[in-house]
């Protein structure tokens, strides 16, 4: 059975060269580099070309889905929205921001796509040749790293929120439909949906805190929220106006790129994979962030300025824009605290997977992510060895808590 990846090309390359470096650049050669990635869609492409008699290097980050009969319908449709981000809805966002003498949103640029009948191809930006590069998320991200990527995320809400009421009379999910479609209704890997990934990581949740505690409450909450888990996380997704903003939908660490100063302090964030865009409440986003990927202390000794950060930049970009902000820090923590079961699921999800052995990059979505809910005693025993893996969970129990969570 041939691979998507043969159906990658000299000719996809040779587009995405003259995109970026213009026409009369003459590829010479191409060729993927060997890559850490183990999502399965996504490789580094080096490029050899010629351009005014000189040859120069450059590299290309390609992604590459199957299509037709067989094909994971999923992951078309995660092309679908990831494409139809950077085609049609950042050049709007990004042509009411410069209009409003604003910078644009921090994006990697898509150089070219091809779709056929039977696969489709994404050559975009290599963002490590700009200087940005990945945390190791086994270690999570401080407050100085979750600043600048909230004050991001809350840029893309603000100008969505802009992009709506400039076209008050038409919704943007019939502008741009990609962004109305929940991907996780669509999931489906062989008999497997999405539904239930969400309860094998109930279920491994439940064996964490049997293994390595004594919290009955916890363990008895998981159990009881099992069966109606799937349309508890449906209904976190439900948003209304003013929560109703494009969401970034997939806001682990693995998908936030840092650029630094020379005192190696994060000064810019880019969000990549935007795979998963969807029109929902703004804390779905910020609890995505902050849940999988911060410890416990952080999280709360740090929540109100982080709140705060975000408040102050989707301000800015409202009132440069000519607008009002839509609600105020009361209202926000509010739709924070009402969101918080997405949270909690989102880190339930994420958390096991820096278990990974050497740290390696396993997304859920991947085949190989379940081998980690298949061998349940692989991951119990990656417990025992790393010890903050548990109190990560149980401080999100405990946050949970005090928003009524666990009622």
């Amino acid at each position: 059975m041939c691979s998507p990846w043969d159906s990658v090309t000299e000719a996809h390359l040779a587009a995405a060269l003259a995109v970026d470096k213009g026409n009369e650049a003459a590829l010479v050669s191409w060729s993927f580099r060997a890559s850490p990635d183990t999502f399965g869609h996504q490789r580094i492409a080096e490029v050899k070309y010629t351009l005014e008699g000189h040859e120069s290097d450059v590299t290309y980050s390609v992604k590459c889905v199957g299509r037709g009969a067989g094909a994971d319908e999923c992951h078309a449709l995660l092309f679908e929205k990831e494409y139809g981000f950077y085609e049609e809805l950042a050049p709007a966002i990004n042509t009411l921001l410069q209009e409003t003498g604003q910078r644009s949103l921090r994006i990697p640029r898509c150089f070219t796509h091809a779709r056929t009948e039977t696969y489709e191809v994404m050559v975009l930006e290599d963002l490590t040749t700009r200087g940005f590069r990945a945390v190791d998320r086994r270690f999570g991200i401080d407050q100085a790293h979750a600043t600048v990527a909230i004050q991001e995320l809350a840029r893309l809400h603000a100008a969505s929120c802009l992009l709506q009421k400039r076209t008050e009379d038409k919704p943007l999910a019939q502008t741009y439909p990609f962004v109305g479609k929940e991907w996780t209704k669509a999931y489906k890997r062989g008999s497997e949906s999405y539904e239930d990934i969400l309860l094998k990581h109930v279920d491994l949740g439940v064996a964490m805190l049997e293994a390595t505690s004594s919290r009955t409450r916890d363990i008895t909450w998981l159990k009881e929220i099992r069966p109606k888990v799937w349309q508890m996380f449906l209904r976190q997704l439900e948003s209304e106006e003013p929560f109703a903003v494009v969401c970034h939908g997939d806001g682990w660490s693995s998908n936030i790129l840092f650029r630094y100063d020379s005192m190696d302090t994060p000064v810019e964030a880019i969000f990549v994979d935007l795979q998963q865009v969807r029109l929902a409440s703004p804390a779905t986003d910020i609890h995505a962030l902050m849940a999988p990927n911060l410890t416990s202390s952080v999280r709360l000794q740090e929540h109100h300025s982080m709140m705060v950060a975000y408040l102050n930049t989707f301000r800015g970009v409202m009132e440069a824009g000519g607008a009002k902000i839509p609600f105020n820090l009361g209202s926000l923590e509010s739709e924070y605290r009402d969101k918080t079961l997405y949270g909690f699921l989102s880190a339930l999800i994420y958390i096991p997977l820096a278990l990974q052995k050497g740290g390696g990059r396993i997304h859920p979505l991947s085949e190989e992510a379940g081998a980690l809910i298949k061998d349940k005693e692989q991951v119990l025993e990656a417990v025992k060895k790393d010890r903050d893996m548990v109190p990560l969970l149980v401080g999100l129990l405990d946050e949970g808590e005090k928003f009524g969570l666990l009622a």
